[in-house]
């Protein structure tokens, strides 16, 4: 688990707009979500990282209910 300050664009601080903003459209999406207890998340955008960075990898923003960006997930592409 990575703990510390992202580099821009990936930084902690942006909303989903931000996101949407420095990335475009995404490849995959889910919006808000009703979870237990009456808690809520603001759901969760995924890219494909482009080929010069991973060739084979995929970075996900996933959104509080506010939309703020609350965690990025990098994973392989199947």
């Amino acid at each position: 688990m990575y703990r510390d300050q992202l580099p821009l664009p990936q930084a902690l601080s942006m909303t989903q707009a931000d996101v949407k903003t420095s990335f475009g459209m995404p490849s995959e999406s889910k919006g808000p979500t009703s979870l237990p207890l009456n808690s809520k998340t603001g759901g969760w955008d995924a890219y494909k990282l482009d080929s010069l960075i991973h060739t084979s990898a995929k970075v996900l923003f996933k959104c509080a209910q506010d939309y703020q960006v609350s965690t990025v997930v990098f994973a392989l592409l199947d």
